[in-house]
């Protein structure tokens, strides 16, 4: 195991290992990427990990995902997750998500272990979120969303666990570029952890059934130094069947300002569908590839 990787293990361990902290880290925060666009202006299903008030934006009256990604072998992240979206009846949204993310067979030492202890051990985190969303006014270019998680995380040398509660709005207007904005924050112990997203899309017609649509969001924690994440996202699709996405993305840490990109592939066919998307890791680390699929009803 290389220096910088024991590192972020240790780093996750000792996170994992601070009372409340599996709610008030941000490893989750990466591994379902069913999008590269701004978490923010996520809507439908994905809306259950991101902002509560997205789910009342289902492209149908249901959606359900799951995801899977993997990572290097050096590196071992793994993580699973699953979600879905619901528009009842009388105009209210509710969903629900959950994830895995953990790491496996970390060496315990650089040396033999003490007698009797093992010289593996395994560090991760679950979630649990539940969701509902609320249009504004008569129409439904306005929502308003609540959201509550509950995490338990294993540090390998035993186990915490806690509650989280978030809000968010999504507004979406008309008009040529179809502009959004979204806003999420989820209260920790602490500290707030927030996004805000903008995009404008150039939707397709009949004669042209080419979309584009451009996105630009930030993301940050109130009790942590340095700029926030950006992440600026361009994406094409023809007729909603095919969808090409690129994404840039910049975190400043320890003064440095780290560059990372990502890219989406995604096919649909009728009511499924199948993505993939790849995001490259600051520091050496290679990459992340999750894969999802999805299905409306």
């Amino acid at each position: 195991m290389s220096k910088s990787l024991r590192a972020l293990v240790a780093s996750l361990a000792l996170v994992l290992a601070t009372p409340w902290g599996a709610a008030g880290q941000q490893l989750l925060d990466w591994t379902v990427r069913v999008r590269v666009e701004p978490e923010a202006l996520s809507h439908g299903a994905e809306a259950a990990f991101w902002n509560p008030a997205g789910l009342g934006l289902a492209p149908a009256r249901g959606e359900a995902l799951a995801v899977v990604l993997q990572t290097a072998s050096d590196l071992g992240l793994k993580a699973l997750a699953a979600g879905g979206a619901l528009r009842l009846h009388g105009g209210t949204a509710v969903g629900a998500g959950y994830q895995h993310f953990g790491i496996d067979d970390i060496e315990r030492t650089t040396t033999a272990p003490p007698e009797g202890a093992a010289d593996l051990m395994s560090v991760g985190e679950d979630r649990l979120t539940l969701g509902a969303a609320q249009p504004l006014g008569g129409g439904r270019r306005a929502w308003v969303g609540a959201q509550v998680e509950y995490d338990r995380a294993s540090s390998g040398l035993g186990t915490t666990d806690g509650f989280a509660f978030g809000a968010g709005a999504l507004v979406r207007g008309g008009g040529a570029l179809v502009p959004e904005l979204g806003v999420s924050a989820v209260a920790l112990t602490g500290s707030t952890r927030w996004r805000v997203g903008a995009g404008a899309a150039v939707p397709g017609t009949s004669r042209l059934p080419v979309a584009l649509h451009a996105a630009y969001g930030l993301t940050g924690q109130s009790d942590r130094a340095g700029q926030p994440a950006q992440r600026l996202a361009l994406t094409g699709s023809w007729r909603d069947e095919v969808v090409a996405s690129v994404a840039g993305m910049a975190e400043k840490s320890d003064g440095t300002t780290a560059y990372t990109a990502a890219w989406l592939g995604e096919l649909r066919l009728g009511r499924y569908l199948l993505g993939v998307v790849h995001e490259s890791l600051a520091n050496d680390f290679g990459g992340a590839t999750s894969v999802h699929l999805g299905v409306r009803f």
